[in-house]
């Protein structure tokens, strides 16, 4: 049974050329491959803003498998957290890539072992785009006041806004403020395109 044939114990379990002694564990008749994290060193993406949430996942103990999460030093997972469970959910609130070692302890052969590994999440910033509600904006009439406000989706917020270049208003006498509000008489009828960032 030690040699790479497909009844090896070894077979599809061990691929080391590195000679030794190694310690192969039996329950009920199948080979027991140890406890292992089994959910992989890079995590699912997230985006600011967006409710996260994602399971790790073990094999080779038996329930419960308890989990806890170690950032690395001066490493913060924003927004973010691991339940003893293994969900690792919450909202994010930072873009990055963060890196943190997380263990799991589950009984094996009735003893408690413990398990880690390193892992890697990328948080990316969100994608904003203009809500349809607020383009095209509602016609205006020359000589009446005019009041509309943007919208804006994909993030969190508070959103910034601007028009036209060198903080000249495209449209005369609208004014935009930051907040997306606009608001003025329009002086002059007329169609007027404009970027709005």
């Amino acid at each position: 049974f030690l040699d790479e044939g497909p009844r090896a114990l070894v077979f599809r379990r061990l691929n080391s050329p590195v000679l030794g002694r190694y310690l192969f564990r039996a329950r009920n008749g199948q080979l027991s491959p140890g406890l292992a994290i089994t959910s992989g060193n890079v995590l699912p993406p997230g985006v600011v803003g967006v409710p996260y949430t994602t399971a790790l996942t073990a094999e080779g103990g038996t329930n419960p498998y308890r989990w806890t999460l170690t950032p690395d030093p001066g490493v913060t997972f924003p927004g973010v957290n691991l339940t003893t469970a293994g969900a690792l959910s919450g909202t994010p609130t930072t873009r990055g890539s963060f890196d943190a070692t997380v263990s799991v302890t589950s009984k094996v052969d009735a003893a408690d072992e413990t398990v880690s590994q390193r892992v890697t999440l990328v948080i990316n910033a969100p994608s904003l785009s203009v809500d349809t509600r607020s383009c095209p904006l509602p016609d205006g009439l020359a000589g009446t006041p005019y009041q509309q406000t943007l919208r804006a989706l994909g993030g969190p917020g508070p959103f910034l806004w601007s028009w036209g270049q060198d903080g000249v208003s495209p449209v005369p006498g609208l004014t935009l403020a930051e907040n997306g509000a606009i608001t003025g008489t329009p002086s002059r009828p007329g169609t007027y395109n404009f970027l709005l960032r």
